[in-house]
């Protein structure tokens, strides 16, 4: 029953995707979708970029470590994107690209702009290697025959099977399905974890969230959300200002209410069972012990859509910035060299999967340091007309160095709190700095 349900989802989002890369001939709508999505279109796509297989299990980790109050880590999701919606949403779909970086580009030069290709480039390569591996130990339990480095080679080819010659298109139609199915789904969870009986011998766990940790992750999360080139793209794909901004508000709210459910379900869980399991294990368990077969080939599916629709649009952003800065006319570059693009990144990202990540959670955060050092560069030069390229770099190298600095020297479980409190209103202020130093000395025209 497990495998039919699982099946018959899998065939269902093939038929569409197959559907959709038909429709797809040119850079321009592989990357951008013609500019012509709508609201509830635009809505499902954002909360299934958020709600990724990565994030999910790296979050509900704390809620096994911590119980419900791992819960108020919903509040990094709503104010991150709410911050998002106000300060950079309108400000995407109205700069006319195809990816973010183009933006560093056009507004302060080309050393500026591949700074911040190269920036954003290596931290998707890590976010999509993450995800891999989260989706990896997801399945695990389902398929212990097979290993890590088959499992998520698998995973690669299927993802680029179904949705490689679509594009964006095709990332959003799944993205709509997924979303249906998820809203069905997710509560759902709630409700079998809740039925789950407590072994008499279960370890509860009392420890509370630390609220320095959240504090942290809130910051980072609003100066980091403002650049994921994911995001962006979905920006520019949108019909008007009014739908993107819209949008974004609707979807903080939809992913805050599904992340808390994901987390308090498997707080629930954590606190019932007595066997020594590792935090990030326990998701997994309350699919496979918890929910019943149909139930659980149908979470299956959703998962490995979601963790699909989310890589391969990594894949596709990182291949869009690759060719925006090589190329002048995005319209007249070669589909094909898209698509070979996006098979090398996939392959890379296959093998960082299995040779460098371990813990979930704390790769996830580490990848944000570079993209919070183009945060100054970003606001300054969307909302301030005076910040220069010598503000631009100077901002970058305080907010790099230190966020890099921090993580060494204050270690893998400490630095957070240091280079959200500390580094990045550094980076502001350097930028702020040296914007009024070099004033004299640069003087270009902005868009």
């Amino acid at each position: 029953m497990m495998f039919f349900a699982f099946i018959l989802i899998f065939i269902l989002v093939s038929i569409v995707s197959l559907k959709t890369q038909r429709k797809t001939s040119s850079s321009q709508t592989y990357f951008v979708a013609n500019k012509e999505i709508g609201m509830f279109a635009l809505i499902a796509t954002l909360v299934m970029t958020e709600l990724n297989t990565s994030t999910l299990l790296g979050f509900t980790s704390l809620g096994a470590l911590y119980g419900s109050s791992a819960v108020s880590l919903v509040l990094v999701f709503l104010v991150g994107l709410l911050f998002y919606a106000i300060s950079v949403a309108k400000k995407w779909k109205g700069f006319d690209g195809v990816s973010v970086t183009t933006f560093f580009k056009r507004r302060y030069n080309d050393t500026i702009g591949y700074i911040a290709a190269s920036i954003l480039l290596v931290a998707m390569i890590g976010f999509s290697a993450n995800y891999i591996k989260s989706l990896t130990l997801i399945f695990m339990p389902l398929l212990p025959s097979l290993n890590e480095w088959v499992l998520s080679g698998i995973f690669c080819i299927v993802m680029l099977v179904i949705s490689l010659r679509g594009g964006i298109r095709t990332i959003i139609r799944l993205d709509v399905l997924s979303f249906l199915i998820t809203i069905i789904v997710v509560p759902l969870w709630l409700y079998y974890a809740v039925s789950f009986e407590q072994t008499s011998d279960a370890i509860v766990h009392t420890e509370s969230f630390s609220t320095s940790v959240l504090i942290s992750l809130v910051i980072i999360t609003m100066f980091t959300y403002i650049l994921a080139p994911w995001y962006g793209q979905k920006m520019f794909t949108a019909k008007t200002t009014k739908v993107a901004f819209l949008s974004v508000i609707v979807a903080a709210i939809l992913i805050t209410v599904i992340y808390g459910i994901a987390i308090l379900s498997v707080s629930l869980v954590a606190k019932k069972i007595a066997i020594n399991i590792q935090p990030q294990e326990v998701f997994p368990y309350l699919i496979n012990h918890q929910l019943p077969k149909f139930l659980q080939g149908i979470t299956y599916a959703v998962l490995f859509f979601i963790a699909t629709t989310t890589i391969v649009g990594i894949w596709n952003t990182i291949s869009s910035i690759v060719i925006a800065h090589n190329h002048k006319a995005i319209h007249n570059t070669s589909l094909k060299r898209s698509i070979f693009i996006t098979l090398g990144v996939a392959l890379l990202t296959y093998l960082l999967a299995n040779l460098f990540i371990d813990q979930i959670f704390e790769k996830m955060v580490l990848m944000n340091i570079p993209i919070s050092a183009l945060a100054f560069s970003l606001l300054g030069g969307f909302f301030w007309k005076r910040v220069n390229v010598l503000a631009s770099l100077i901002s970058i190298v305080v907010g790099l160095a230190g966020g890099v600095f921090c993580y060494f020297y204050f270690g893998e479980q400490n630095y957070m709190w240091y280079w959200a409190m500390y580094v990045i209103p550094s980076s502001f202020l350097s930028g702020v700095v040296f914007t009024f130093i070099g004033q004299p000395f640069f003087n270009k025209e902005h868009i």
